[in-house]
């Protein structure tokens, strides 16, 4: 069985994965994208191998929160009026999906998939040669008060019941811990198992070149519709050029519900645009990874500098960068560190988060089109979930037993 082949559209981290674990199950494959690789969402995350994030972010209690989020031109949701039309459905599905019976069933599909994040994770970065890259030290979730924390009561012992281990800390243990914070924090939550990478575009790049040298073809190119095919789609590109292998993978993020609709297939797939402030060669002694849970930003130390990344704003995919949505991390960002990063150096980023309104990714085989297979939607968990989701695709295709129930993630489940 040496010797098929495949196409997979979409160069971020996910299809980067796929095309690897593809590649070394013996198929030919080609990987296309339009822009550089990893320069999308896979871009601007917050460089954090979340394994521990196993709780649907529509779990209970989200509901009350949404109007008093919006109403907060600082809050860690915007949602542009003028968009709210189209948002509207996607926001439907996903408060349906709030309720206590629906947010255990996803956390139990999220907890497959994230208790392998950190061994495939390691592994595949072994295999690139970056093993160091990977550092791992418990995560710290802020909260304003003790009394926040036992409001968090629900979420926090859904972790726990998935294998999360964590521990509560006060004001005192997290002046000790992270002395850099100035802001005033209650409470913490410090979770081990939490995993960090200095460098997330780095495992791309190194990918794309392990890939190549190893017989794979990269074609920098737009992918503008699939065609109907007897055994595979055929991928059109806007040079009016078709392409055709026996199996076909479309990662391609936000732009996957697209390509999917010119097969007839429609997913409720929503961009939660997320932004992010780098300050760049700034070092004020962070040692892990930050969470500020009212505010709903993350801080995390990278290679060059500072990164604060998070909120998230619906408004579209043809929405320029938002000025003020950055000055909101900046000022976050002020309140956590205060004079710290005055004038310092800093670059902004927005990026487009391919989200599903029951917070879990597509990953299988297409109903309408034999041959075609997704691996989209991850949301705030891309880098996290990369290198388990490129070998689950791996196994389906190559006709291996996956390691973990795939049928959460079915494509019909919508």
């Amino acid at each position: 069985m040496s010797h098929r082949s495949a196409i997979v559209i979409g160069a971020g981290v996910v299809g980067t994965a796929c095309a690897l674990n593809l590649l070394e199950r013996d198929f030919d494959v080609t990987l296309i994208d339009r822009d550089t690789p990893g320069h999308g969402a896979s871009f601007g995350n917050a460089s954090v191998i979340a394994a521990t994030e196993v709780v649907p972010i529509s779990a209970p209690g989200v509901m009350k929160n949404v109007p008093k989020w919006l109403l907060n031109p600082e809050g860690p949701l915007f949602l542009s009026p003028a968009y709210f039309p189209r948002v509207l459905p996607w926001l439907i599905r996903f408060l349906r999906n709030s309720t206590h019976a629906r947010t255990e069933a996803n956390a139990s599909a999220l907890a497959s998939l994230c208790n392998r994040a950190v061994t495939d994770t390691r592994e595949w970065l072994a295999g690139l040669g970056l093993d160091h890259d990977m550092t791992q030290n418990p995560s710290l979730r802020l909260y304003p008060s003790m009394a926040a924390v036992d409001a968090d009561a629900y979420k926090l012992g859904l972790r726990k019941h998935h294998g999360v281990d964590f521990e509560v800390i006060d004001a005192g243990e997290i002046r000790r811990l992270e002395p850099s914070i100035t802001g005033s924090y209650g409470a913490g939550v410090l979770t081990t198992g939490a995993y960090y990478l200095r460098n997330p575009v780095r495992p791309v790049a190194r990918s794309i070149e392990r890939f190549q040298a190893r017989g794979g073809t990269l074609k920098q190119a737009e992918v503008t519709k699939l065609t109907h095919g007897e055994t595979a789609p055929g991928v059109r590109l806007a040079t009016g050029d078709v392409l055709t292998a026996d199996r076909v993978v479309l990662a391609a993020g936000i732009w996957s519900d697209t390509l999917a609709r010119s097969l007839g297939a429609r997913f409720p797939l929503e961009s939660e645009r997320g932004y992010h402030v780098q300050y760049t060669g700034l070092d004020v002694g962070l040692s892990r990874g930050l969470v500020d849970t009212v505010r709903g930003f993350a801080v995390s130390p990278v290679d060059d500098g500072l990164r604060v990344a998070g909120t998230v704003e619906f408004k579209g995919l043809k929405a320029p960068l938002d000025p003020r949505r950055t000055r909101v991390l900046e000022n976050h960002a002020r309140t956590m560190f205060g004079d710290a990063l005055h004038d310092k150096p800093r670059t902004y980023w927005l990026g487009h988060r391919p989200s599903l309104p029951d917070n879990l990714p597509v990953i299988g085989p297409s109903k309408r089109q034999i041959g075609l297979f997704y691996a989209f939607g991850h949301g705030h968990l891309g880098l996290t979930l990369a290198a388990t989701t490129g070998k689950l695709v791996a196994d389906i295709l190559s006709g291996t037993q996956p390691s973990l129930d795939p049928s959460p993630f079915a494509a019909d489940r919508f």
